[in-house]
């Protein structure tokens, strides 16, 4: 009979422990602004606060892909637009110091250079978190993402970047879990 007990406990044990280690192996999935990111081997630096000084950005890395965000569909117009509303991302090589608007727009960069991007949402973010992503241009893949603490009431984001790693990648902004804008780019 106590030998059957020593069995039980031990299963019991057992049982506990592989649970435990379980739970412990598996990431859990972070998009809160104080999640760090094992993910930076492409980026050399995140977007640069200097840029632009009340803005806060910290790293984000699901453990899975998450739920592919809601791309925003043109309104239907007859034959107009609608500037207001149509978000836009534009990169580069300078920018102009008065306004932050983008100068000398590019879509290939060397590696470890550092370049520009604006990012203008057509419309007051509404929210204090833009999310900020990196992905390979060739596959879809998420690199990196970043959350970027705002004022809601502005619609106009830029800041600088650097990549280590050669390759085309694919820069998108989402705001709300909504894709406003994205832009593809080489790193030489």
């Amino acid at each position: 009979m106590k030998q059957l007990r020593k069995i039980v406990v031990i299963t019991l044990l057992c049982g506990v422990l592989i649970t435990a280690a379980g739970c412990a192996e598996k990431p859990a999935e972070t998009f809160g602004p104080s999640a760090a990111s094992n993910n930076s081997a492409n980026v050399e630096s995140p977007p640069d606060t200097a840029a632009t000084p009340s803005a806060s950005q910290q790293p984000v890395t699901p453990s899975s892909p998450p739920a592919a965000p809601a791309v925003i569909a043109p309104p239907a117009t007859n034959g107009q637009t609608d500037n207001a509303q149509q978000a836009s991302l534009i990169l580069g090589r300078a920018r102009d110091e008065s306004t932050k608007q983008i100068t000398q727009p590019a879509a290939s960069f060397k590696a470890g250079e550092q370049f520009y991007f604006g990012f203008n949402n057509g419309t007051p973010f509404g929210s204090d978190t833009l999310h900020l992503q990196y992905e390979s241009a060739l596959n879809g893949e998420i690199l990196n993402k970043y959350a970027i603490k705002v004022n809601p009431d502005q619609s106009y984001y830029q800041a600088v970047l650097s990549f280590k790693q050669p390759g085309q990648y694919k820069l998108v902004f989402i705001v709300e879990d909504t894709v406003r804008a994205s832009q593809v780019f080489t790193i030489e």
